[in-house]
């Protein structure tokens, strides 16, 4: 792939990276530490990619690389201690405390139910594709996804029962 072109498809998925890696990590500057570690090593690799992998080399790569600091870091993030977390009170702010609940919803999911809900939900991906970008078979993802849509359901249930579909308030 030329290098413009590398750098051109790049600056494109620069945003989606960015989602992704927050999605797995939580925090805003370890994702984009994330992001730019896997952009350098894309830059180093640019030889071997063609331009129909780049986006799905890209994810892999950044995937890996999360891992990798989990596995270095001597723990992997599973159902955590305080599961199912406190109740948290009814947003009386609209959709805007409500998508905080849910994000917060989110980063309580163990680390590969929630790798899988946002490539699913967040990205767009189909299960297939998830499933190529993780490494499982498509039911494996398929199952990790139910998971997680399940615990959300327990988890924002009064929340989200209560509430109409976001509607636009123009």
């Amino acid at each position: 792939m030329k290098d413009q072109a590398l750098r051109a498809g790049l600056a494109g998925l620069i945003g989606p990276l960015r989602r992704y890696a927050r999605s797995l990590c939580g925090e805003a500057a370890t994702a984009d530490d994330l992001v730019q570690e896997t952009l350098l090593r894309a830059l180093a690799a640019s030889p071997n990619l063609t331009g129909g992998e780049l986006r799905a080399w890209l994810f892999t790569a950044l995937r890996n690389h999360w891992l990798d600091g989990l596995r270095r870091q001597g723990r992997e993030r599973r159902d955590r201690a305080r599961w199912p977390p406190t109740a948290a009170s009814p947003a009386t702010q609209g959709d805007r405390l409500a998508l905080a609940s849910l994000a917060a919803a989110i980063q309580t999911l163990p680390a590969l139910q929630r790798e899988a809900l946002l490539l699913v939900g967040a990205e767009g991906l189909s299960i297939e594709e998830a499933a190529r970008f993780c490494g499982v078979a498509a039911g494996t993802l398929s199952a990790r996804v139910s998971r997680a849509r399940s615990a959300l359901r327990y988890l924002l249930g009064p929340q989200i029962e209560d509430r109409a579909p976001f509607e636009d308030h123009r």
